[in-house]
């Protein structure tokens, strides 16, 4: 039985490379969310008489929390799709998240 050469496992190497920068970027992603969810927060307790903005500032201030929650449990999600679509292109698990956020 022969073992299995650098060329044979050369797309397998960059599925994995794919996926794991994809949930690197999705960790990054929810770090800056929490961050700047954090930072624009710090100036709101003032109390419950105190204003919440205006419903531009609100939509935008949920969106953010929304993204720094849901990003990091899409991942495996995202890996399971790529895995099983059919068509193996270094941007297959983009294609989810994708048609997920328009």
């Amino acid at each position: 039985m022969g073992s299995l050469t650098t060329v044979e496992l050369g797309p397998a190497f960059a599925a994995v490379r794919v996926r794991l920068a994809l949930i690197g970027l999705l960790f990054a992603l929810a770090g800056i969310a929490w961050w700047w969810t954090l930072a624009q927060m710090r100036e709101m307790d003032n109390g419950p008489g105190s204003a919440l903005g205006t419903l531009g500032w609100f939509a935008g201030l949920w969106v953010v929390m929304m993204a720094a929650m849901m990003f990091p449990s899409v991942s495996p999600t995202v890996a399971l799709y790529s895995k099983m679509s059919r068509r193996r292109t270094p941007f297959a698990p983009l294609k989810m998240p994708a048609t997920r956020l328009s």
